[in-house]
């Protein structure tokens, strides 16, 4: 299992990994994310099928993500599959310009993903959007248990290493391109 990845029951809910080569854009920005560089890819329906939808993480935290109480009870959590009472925090993540699924914060897996996606972005829960918005106990109790501790971080950043996704090239350093064996 390449531990880059949260799964799920079923289809991954999010990725979190260096991109492994320059050609994928983020949907949120339309910028093109670099080879080496850190991608967060969400589980979306587009034209007819399922895709991962990457984004920079710095747009997957301005715009792709947001911490909130849940409306009227009617949505369901991705991980846990219950139903998300009315009035719990949860954390919604855009699949699309309408569309969000969610994760009731109420499990150790929950924690997981946020950290990993703090992780992913260097960030911290006070850079997602919506937190302003909790109450303060609330508040309180994501900043305590959703920080990624410096052990976290560490663990991160080998996993992404390990399973594929490439170290960004170190300063200054050149990468070789290989060339291709020449036909006779």
């Amino acid at each position: 299992i390449d531990p880059s990845v949260l799964p799920m029951s079923g289809p991954t809910l999010l990725t979190c990994e260096r991109a492994k080569s320059g050609r994928s854009t983020c949907v949120s920005s339309q910028e093109p994310i670099a080879e080496g560089e850190m991608r967060i890819g969400v589980m979306s329906w587009r034209m007819g099928r399922s895709c991962i939808s990457w984004q920079t993480t710095r747009s997957f935290i301005a715009r792709g993500c947001f911490l909130e109480y849940a409306g009227n009870g009617s949505a369901s959590c991705k991980l846990s599959k219950k139903k998300l009472p009315k009035g719990s925090l949860r954390f919604a993540i855009r699949t699309g310009p309408s569309t969000q699924m969610y994760v009731g914060l109420d499990t150790p897996e929950a924690v997981a993903l946020v950290k990993r996606v703090l992780c992913a972005a260097q960030a911290k829960p006070i850079d997602l959007q919506g937190i302003d918005g909790l109450k303060e106990k609330d508040r309180k109790v994501i900043i305590k248990s959703c920080t990624p501790s410096a052990r976290d971080r560490n663990d991160f950043e080998k996993e992404t290493v390990l399973c594929g996704g490439s170290s960004p090239p170190a300063k200054g350093k050149k990468t070789r391109k290989r060339r291709r064996p020449e036909h006779e």
